[in-house]
């Protein structure tokens, strides 16, 4: 009879900073989807902003993530959507674009009705920001997001709050 020897190894992950980690990582991707180069378009900046805001759905637990499953996939079918009106012309492309309008969430056809344009990608861009929003939200209500706190900073010799010399 053999015998053999298991070995158990447990790792604590703080879910607190796998969120916070990957909302850093979705604000960065987000602040730089229209700064276009030669190696990252448009699309690449929207696939990447996708896939961020979709592996941070994916980590959360099912009651935190809300709506934004729906706006992720609204989001998706949008981007093909767009892809094809790129790659289309006359009648097709009109035809296509009442698609997209018709799957656009009411907040953002109100946003670009109030713009009167949008810029190449921006609708998919702002049905992601709504799924983000959702899940911020719900974050935010089961207190998962980290509060700062007031620092105070006096110079030596100076006064701090409480009125006592530092």
């Amino acid at each position: 009879m053999s015998t053999y020897k298991v070995f158990e190894s447990r790792e604590s992950i703080d879910y607190v900073y796998v969120i916070h980690r990957q909302l850093d990582r979705i604000a960065t991707i987000r602040t730089q989807i229209n700064i276009i180069t030669p190696e990252r378009n448009e699309a690449d900046r929207l696939k990447e902003y996708i896939a961020a805001v979709e592996a941070l759905y994916t980590v959360l637990l099912p009651e935190l993530r809300g709506n934004a499953g729906e706006y992720i996939r609204r989001a998706y079918r949008i981007y093909f959507l767009l892809q094809k009106i790129r790659d289309s012309s006359g009648e097709e492309k009109s035809k296509l674009k009442e698609v997209m309008f018709k799957v656009l969430p009411k907040e953002v056809l109100s946003f670009l009705s109030y713009t009167g344009f949008y810029l190449n990608y921006q609708p998919a861009v702002l049905v992601l920001d709504l799924a983000l929003e959702e899940m911020i939200k719900r974050l935010n209500a089961a207190g998962l997001l980290i509060r700062g706190r007031e620092v105070v900073v006096s110079a030596v010799g100076g006064v701090n709050k409480g009125g006592n010399k530092v």
